[in-house]
């Protein structure tokens, strides 16, 4: 039967605005053997907002990502906040990134994004019956440009690529909710 590995040390290597770097020295509890030192980043939770507006189009963000030094397409995203919850933290970056609001809000569910070398959850929550009511309210590093995408022609969209956000467009079709 399976065990939970047993920590052994614990070191800080790394503090970023984005993560902190861990590194355990763990080792098996069924085969103390097995042992090595294991990266781990510690990242906040996020929020994924899959948002489409009464005319069934999706109100994607394109922007520059510095991990693949290009652009993508994705839905509306972010870190949460301390002292807020998941919700308020997808309407916070919904009005932020795009100006869009909605009062109908689904939660889609909560899922690890990579259990192996990191900590966090993404949220992800449909808001349908979007409307453009703000502008944007960008955080001070954010370049991002609106883009409405049928809800039909989305994933003929090779712009969209982004796993964590291709999890979303299935969850929201698997809802039916809209």
């Amino acid at each position: 039967m399976l065990k939970k590995w047993i920590t052994l040390s614990q070191k800080a290597i790394a503090k970023s605005m984005v993560f902190n770097h861990h590194q355990f020295e763990r080792h098996s509890a069924i085969d103390e053997s097995k042992k090595s030192f294991f990266d781990v980043l510690k990242l906040r939770d996020c929020v994924i907002i899959i948002p489409i507006n009464n005319l069934k189009k999706f109100i994607c963000v394109r922007q520059y990502r510095h991990g693949i030094d290009d652009f993508t397409l994705e839905f509306p995203a972010g870190l949460i906040d301390s002292g807020e919850s998941p919700l308020e933290a997808a309407i916070r970056e919904l009005r932020e990134e795009t100006g869009y609001i909605s009062e109908n809000w689904h939660f889609l569910g909560k899922y690890q994004v990579n259990p192996a070398f990191m900590n966090n959850y993404y949220y992800y929550f449909l808001a349908v019956e979007t409307k453009n009511e703000h502008n944007q309210s960008l955080d001070p590093l954010e370049e991002i440009e609106i883009e409405l995408v049928d809800r039909d022609k989305i994933e003929q969209y090779s712009q969209f690529n982004h796993s964590a956000m291709m999890l979303g467009l299935q969850l929201a079709r698997s809802s039916k909710l809209f």
